[in-house]
């Protein structure tokens, strides 16, 4: 009978030894997926605030169009940072680039006349400085304007 006393300690040592090992690995894996998360939530906010700021460029532009014009007024692609913010530790960076002349979109004429269209993209450029997430969006966009 004394034998079998030892082998229960034994044996309870073992699964003592298994649940602990086993609650370790959990731990880790719920860690990682926590920090999975909070990276996911990052990319996010990084990705909806760089598309945010392209469509409030394209309001601005509409409202006032110095910056189209000062970016074509070389006659050559051009680089022009219209917008450059360091807040919160998010860095962003917008650049309205003008790409060259084309075709006006169907449908386009300006009080019965012709219209020529030029080819412009605005970038955003948005990274979080603490963590290695950026996103770069580009949209490209036409600017109708009289021959």
């Amino acid at each position: 009978m004394n034998r079998q006393r030892g082998t229960i300690l034994l044996v309870t040592l073992v699964l003592l030894l298994v649940m602990t090992v086993g609650g370790v690995a959990l731990m880790k894996s719920g860690k990682s997926q926590a920090l999975m998360t909070r990276n996911f939530q990052f990319s996010d906010r990084v990705f909806h605030q760089s598309n945010g700021e392209i469509a409030a460029q394209i309001v601005n532009m509409e409202k006032d169009d110095s910056g189209i014009i000062a970016a074509i007024a070389s006659g050559k692609p051009v680089n022009r940072q219209v917008f450059s913010s360091t807040n919160d530790a998010v860095t962003q960076t917008v650049t309205l680039q003008h790409k060259g002349d084309s075709r006006a979109p169907m449908g386009n004429s300006i009080e019965g006349g012709t219209a020529t269209g030029i080819l412009l993209t605005i970038q955003s450029n948005t990274a979080i400085d603490s963590q290695d997430i950026k996103s770069n969006q580009t949209q490209a966009m036409t600017y109708v304007k009289p021959k």
